[in-house]
């Protein structure tokens, strides 16, 4: 039972730090990511910002197939179609370039800009 307890309080947690971070963070930190320089000194900053975006397209990777399931359930279309073989590195590129063409949707959280970002870029056919 404590396990499980456990469980909840830590996952309610992660739900709150995704729900607050804005966008504008998470696309200085997949801009990180993208543009790694294997070559120069690796700092903190870097290794922070590099698992961040990681563990947020990890994140989205898993939650899409789960949402549209869960849209299909409530009678409504799906709207993401995620290609096969798609990665945490093509996704973030993908939230980068949507959010520097679309400037003015930074402040929102992170998470749900992660699906307007592929939504737009992979719509269901």
């Amino acid at each position: 039972m404590g396990k499980i307890i456990t469980f909840i309080f830590i996952f309610f947690l992660s739900l709150d730090a995704h729900a607050f971070m804005t966008a504008k963070y998470m696309v200085q930190a997949c801009t990180a990511m993208i543009h790694d320089n294997s070559e120069s000194e690796p700092t903190i900053d870097l290794a922070l910002d590099f698992g961040l975006c990681v563990g947020m397209g990890e994140s989205v990777l898993r939650a899409v197939p789960l949402i549209m399931e869960m849209r299909k359930q409530d009678g409504k279309t799906e709207t993401l179609c995620l290609p096969d073989g798609i990665t945490v590195s093509d996704i973030s590129k993908v939230y980068v370039k949507y959010h520097i063409d679309n400037p003015e949707f930074m402040e929102l959280p992170a998470f749900t800009q992660y699906i307007m970002a592929l939504g737009r870029e992979y719509p269901c056919k």
